[in-house]
This record gives structure tokens, C-alpha cells and sequence, in this order.
């Protein structure tokens, strides 16, 4: 289990693992006291919607933080090759060494976001992106009357996550029924399932792109809708995925192709 830092505004870093995969023990660290008498104190909501976003750039984490800030967990959600391990575990070390400190319209944020912009980009370069989930649940002061309550404030976490930076993902193993996503921020689905991987023991299958996905599990691949829209011909990896994850135009693509003798592969994808 790792350890924990604490803020004086009672925040809570956390390093690979969540300590405690309840909110209710979370909520409890975060207001300082413990489960049995924040039960007879305070009364909790269900947890909104969860929202997510793509650090794509360290200007990004200001929203992320905007939307949740009383506790940051991070955690490696990729599998990384023994020669990036060291230089990856650095780099995200450097970057949540202080975002406990961070909150929405702190004077230091800017400040901060400036000093993690080359990290940030350097993990970009070197494939990886940090995928955020916001969770934020409402709590309220009991009072003295039945069921009486009154609105204290907002309690939120954000988790960050280390993924592959055109990655795709299925819960299950490898007979999994599961859709094949992409880190897609747009996708309640997607969101909903890494949430959950994050709190139970569930096999998780990641892959640094569909097309590797594709390689591993061929026709078993059942597709989200939402991640990989169908094309007009039924086909779920297009053109403009390639261009996008290969950062090449159509035509090299297809010269490339077709030097490698890939038509069988060129098939699937047209």
C-alpha cells in the first residue's frame, strides 16, 4: 500500500494505488475525522457524473483541476518497456511532487503549470499522455431533525492516469465480450469502465493503438460505437485514424502499404 501525503488543506497524494478504493474512507481523510463519526455528521451524496480530460498539454490540468482538487491520485496505466520505466517514473514524480498544493484560482497554479510544461511534453514524445477522471460527490451537514440537511460544499477527486497516447483498452482478458475503447474523453462508457477498473480487480487490456488491438484479437474484438464509429462500409479503423495515430498523410500510407504487401491488413482498414 502506498503511502499518502497530506496538505494542510487536508489533500491526499497517492502513488499507483488508491489507499482504500471507498469514497466514504476518502471523504473521511479528507474532512479529517473517521468513518463512524462522519456517518453520524455528515451526510453523502451519490457521486455525479464522472467527467474526464486529456492532458494533451500542462495548460490542460487547469480544468482538471477547476473540477476536482481535494485529492489527486496518479498511477501508471500502460505497460511501459523496461528502458522508458525509470526515465517515465522520474518525469511523473517531478509532476505531482506538489499538485496537492493546486487549487481552482490558487496564485501559484500558473506558476506551477509552467514548471511541469517540459515533463509533460517529454512524455508526449515519448508516447504517453495523462488521462484524467474528475469524481465529485455533494456533501451535507446533518441536522438536528429528520432527514434535515444542509449543503456544505462539493468533494472531489481527480485520478490521473499514464496511458499510451493513442491507446485502446477492454476490461476482461483475452475472451473478453467487453468494447474495445479508446481513452476518449468523450466516451461516458469508457469513463464509467476505467472508474471502475480503478476500484475492483478486474483484468484490464491495454494496447498502444487498435491496430494492435486488431493484431492480438482480430475478429473477437467487440467495438464501442463511441470510440470507433462504423465507416460507411462498416469499417471501424479508418483513414483518419492512421493519419492521426501515424501523423502521415493518406498517400504515404498507402504507399507504404503497399510496399510492406499488406492487403489483407489494407482490407480491414479501407
Amino acid at each position: 500500500m502506498p503511502k499518502c501525503q497530506d496538505s494542510p488543506r487536508a489533500q491526499r497524494l497517492e502513488r499507483d494505488q488508491t489507499c482504500g478504493s471507498e469514497a466514504l474512507m476518502a471523504v473521511a481523510s479528507a474532512f479529517g475525522v473517521e468513518v463512524r463519526n462522519l456517518a453520524r455528521a455528515y451526510w453523502i451524496a451519490e457521486r455525479k457524473p464522472l467527467r474526464a480530460l486529456t492532458i494533451h498539454e500542462a495548460s490542460d490540468f487547469e480544468e482538471a483541476i477547476n473540477r476536482a482538487h481535494d485529492e489527486f491520485t496518479y498511477q501508471i496505466y500502460a505497460g511501459l518497456r523496461p528502458e522508458v520505466r525509470e526515465p517515465v517514473d522520474e518525469l511523473l514524480k517531478y509532476i505531482f511532487s506538489d499538485i496537492w498544493a493546486m487549487g481552482p484560482g490558487d496564485d501559484i497554479l500558473d506558476s506551477w503549470i509552467e514548471s511541469v510544461s517540459d515533463s509533460v511534453r517529454e512524455l508526449r514524445s515519448m508516447g504517453f499522455v495523462l488521462f484524467s477522471i474528475q469524481e465529485q460527490r455533494d456533501i451535507f451537514v446533518k441536522g438536528p431533525g429528520p432527514g434535515e440537511r444542509k449543503p456544505l460544499e462539493d468533494w472531489t477527486r481527480a485520478y490521473f492516469l499514464l496511458v499510451p497516447r493513442h491507446g485502446a483498452f477492454h476490461l476482461g482478458g483475452q475472451d473478453s465480450k467487453e468494447p474495445l475503447h479508446r481513452f476518449n474523453d468523450r466516451c461516458q462508457l469508457a469513463i464509467d469502465s476505467i472508474y471502475r477498473s480503478l476500484h475492483e480487480e478486474i483484468v484490464v487490456g491495454t494496447f498502444a493503438s487498435a491496430l494492435h488491438a486488431l493484431g492480438d484479437h482480430g475478429e473477437k474484438i467487440v467495438w464501442c460505437d463511441t470510440c470507433f464509429p462504423a465507416g460507411a462500409e462498416g469499417e471501424r479503423i479508418g483513414w483518419d485514424y492512421l493519419e492521426e495515430i501515424t501523423a502521415r498523410s493518406r498517400t504515404d500510407l498507402v504507399a507504404r502499404w503497399s510496399d510492406i504487401n499488406s492487403d489483407d491488413v489494407l482490407e480491414g482498414l479501407s
